[in-house]
C-alpha cells in the first residue's frame, strides 16, 4: 500500500447472505498509513467468529484520507499477498 498525496486507511468487510458488516469499524478501519510514506506495509491480523455454516466472503478496502491516490501493489514492488486461514473448532 502507498498512500502517496494523503493518508489511507484499510479494512476488511465480511458479507453472510446479504449482509455486510465492516469488521474494522466504519471510520478508521484496522490499520492508517501516512501520506507520502513511499512503500508501506500494511500488516492486519484479525480472528473472526461468525458463527454460521452459510458461506462467508472477506473483502480488503482501502480509502483515502480527502482523496488522494493509493496504489494496491505499490508500483515500485509490484507484489501484495492476502493470507487466510480457516480455523477449525
Amino acid at each position: 500500500i502507498a498512500p502517496v498525496s494523503a493518508g489511507a486507511w484499510g479494512t476488511i468487510e465480511r458479507t453472510v447472505g446479504v449482509t455486510e458488516t465492516n469488521l474494522g469499524g466504519a471510520t478508521e478501519g484496522f490499520s492508517g498509513w501516512g501520506a507520502n510514506s513511499g512503500t508501506t506495509i500494511g500488516n492486519i491480523t484479525f480472528l473472526d467468529s461468525p458463527s454460521t455454516t452459510s458461506e462467508v466472503t472477506y473483502k480488503f478496502q482501502c480509502r483515502s484520507n480527502s482523496g488522494g491516490t493509493i496504489e494496491i501493489p505499490h508500483t515500485s514492488t509490484g507484489q501484495q499477498s492476502i493470507i487466510v486461514m480457516e480455523v477449525e473448532g
